[in-house]
């Protein structure tokens, strides 16, 4: 059974001891969980990553399943980011049989609560009904005889005696309390009921071994110095070495040395996470067999984009029809596509092609740009040169392209920072080292020249929701003053990898030592 183990369990249910349970079989795996009794001690906003969540659905007192599955709704919001990510919710309820449809037919209307899988079991498995007395009988018949003594005959008392036992039989409580096979009873549902996520555990097993290589990381580093009361003071000088060793100087502000210290630490932590991943061995049931590659569910009816196999092509199902076999990854098949359907299907079949289309273009996004990019002066920074008028667009434009559009607006001509990174690293930066090129939306198809110089991006990457290309020219190599080019907005930045591969490109290109020979 793989849990989540970064803190992104949460367990809600507005009695204490009926939650106890969970906390305990959690608890017994190293589970670190969050336990929340009800709506008043829940978060302002959301804050928190959940990835694995208990809930109680009955947390209001009413039996109106409607106010109950609007108040689950309303609790989930407000612990769920928009930006949370997928996560399986486990129905943990007395009365999910009476409640549970309608709850998680409200859920599924707000998509970042929409979870990836849902678990239920009944709370009556694993708790038992106990009748526990609100006053001790006995004890209540001693004090009032002593109050009362001397004051009826004894033919009496007998009578006080029962009139007091019949009065009292009616004050208890009723409360559920684990079973003794309860821990054991918890574990198996959870454990059968989260194999069904299959993919999920991914991103589960992902974060948890970045949990541990974290750990690892901070570990090694802080073992070097001997756990003694001279720990920490001991730690800042190899905190200061680090720092040197990262950027080839001693004597470097406080806020600069702790900066390139945890710089180091992620270089440690990369190798560690890469190992880490090498080594595990993924469960069974973690499968990516699928009968489809995307599904959507629209207006009653099932769209479906599947594989034909051994023929390199997929075929668009709606309710298990085939509409077209063709190749479904360029917008101009789904143009094609979209002429041959139904008009009542036009809608919901765009939708599910587009979605397809666009999967490359957000992956390799994610993977090679980061567009929420820092505002400082680094590696990769990529700026809009905005001082061109369309004639001098035309005219540079016949670098790149066999035949230049006559509507050129939509190309734009950037620069790129391709500053080594150690220079970033120690601070050395006197000039920053640039590159021009172009960016331009893919749906131009523009066919560019092919010239040793020019280093065209292959993948397209979604920028401002458009796709785009870029392409740039080792020509136009340069170097400026870092205060000019600090002055200049950032459009985005190139991750690393693909950085790397442009200046070892450039590097190689710069160095090309040609020949002379007479013909």
């Amino acid at each position: 059974m793989i849990l989540p183990e970064n803190g992104s369990v949460v367990i809600i249910d507005d009695v204490p001891e009926e939650a106890l349970p969970i906390l305990k079989v959690l608890a017994k795996k190293c589970v670190s969980t969050t336990y929340y009794q009800g709506t008043s001690d829940l978060p302002e906003k959301p804050n928190q990553s959940i990835r694995l969540l208990f809930l109680d659905l009955q947390l209001i007192e009413t039996s109106n399943e409607h106010q109950i599955a609007k108040s689950v709704t309303g609790i989930l919001d407000r612990l769920i980011s928009k930006e949370n990510g997928p996560y399986i919710l486990v129905t943990w309820s007395k009365n999910y049989a009476k409640y549970g449809a309608v709850v998680e037919e409200e859920i599924n209307k707000i998509k970042h609560l929409i979870p990836a899988c849902v678990v239920s079991f009944n709370k009556r498995d694993c708790l038992e009904e106990k009748v526990i007395p609100l006053v001790d009988k006995e004890l209540m018949l001693i004090k009032v005889f002593e109050m009362l003594e001397g004051r009826f005959e004894e033919d009496d008392q007998e009578s006080i005696r029962k009139s007091i036992e019949s009065a009292l039989s009616d004050e208890f409580k009723t409360e559920f309390i684990a079973k003794p096979d309860a821990l054991q009873t918890i574990e198996k549902h959870i454990s059968e009921g989260l194999k069904k996520a299959g993919v999920f555990h991914l991103f589960v097993i992902w974060e948890n071994l970045i949990k541990k290589s974290g750990a690892h990381t901070v570990q090694t580093v802080a073992n070097t110095i001997d756990m003694t009361d001279l720990w920490e003071g001991n730690m800042r000088h190899v905190i200061k070495r680090l720092a040197a060793a990262r950027t080839g100087r001693n004597k470097i502000s406080d806020d600069l040395a702790l900066r390139a210290a945890m710089a180091t630490f992620t270089q440690s932590f990369s190798e560690e996470i890469e190992s880490a991943v090498r080594e595990f061995k993924f469960p069974e049931y973690v499968k990516l067999n699928s009968s489809f590659v995307i599904a959507r569910h629209e207006n009653g009816l099932s769209y479906e984009i599947v594989e034909v196999e051994d023929q390199g092509k997929t075929k668009l199902h709606v309710n298990k029809n085939a509409l077209k076999i063709g190749n479904l990854v360029s917008p101009e098949s789904i143009a094609t596509l979209s002429e041959t359907v139904p008009a009542d299907d036009k809608v919901s079949v765009k939708i599910i092609t587009d979605a397809y289309v666009k999967i490359p273009y957000i992956i390799n996004t994610k993977l090679h740009l980061e567009l929420s990019s820092t505002k400082e002066l680094v590696p990769g920074n990529i700026y809009k040169m905005t001082t061109l008028d369309a004639a001098k667009k035309k005219m540079y434009l016949e670098t790149y392209f066999d035949k230049v559009p006559d509507d050129v607006t939509s190309i734009d001509f950037i620069e790129l920072e391709v500053s080594p990174i150690c220079d970033y690293a120690q601070t050395k930066w006197k000039k920053s080292r640039l590159i021009s090129g172009i960016i331009f939306p893919e749906a131009l198809k523009l066919k560019g020249k092919d010239r040793d110089h020019l280093y065209k991006v292959h993948p397209a990457f979604l920028i401002d929701s458009i796709p785009r290309k870029l392409i740039f020219d080792f020509h136009l190599f340069k170097s400026l003053d870092n205060k000019d080019v600090e002055l200049r907005n950032i459009w985005f930045r190139l991750k690393r990898e693909l950085l790397i591969d442009i200046t070892a490109n450039l590097s190689g290109h710069v160095n090309r030592p040609g020949i002379s020979f007479v013909a």
